[in-house]
């Protein structure tokens, strides 16, 4: 979860917009228009089924996708 949530504070701060916490988190990803780059990997963490290994696995893959928009990160 520590991991999750490092990576979506960064995610926050390059965008210049304040990090809510995690109680809202999803519906301020919106808010802040983050969502066409932030929502589908986000979502991806919370929503991933299966066994428990096909699930770590998809897990990660999410939060490897979020980790990648930081270190891809241009500011526009």
């Amino acid at each position: 979860m520590e991991a999750v949530r490092l990576t979506v504070r960064a995610l926050f701060s390059l965008h210049e917009v304040y990090y809510p916490g995690d109680k809202w988190l999803r519906q301020a990803i919106i808010r802040f228009g983050l969502e066409t780059e932030v929502l589908a990997p986000f979502d991806r963490l919370w929503t991933a089924g299966g066994n428990v290994a096909e699930n770590a696995v998809e897990q990660i893959a999410a939060l490897s996708g979020l980790m990648d928009q930081v270190e891809e990160y241009e500011p526009g």
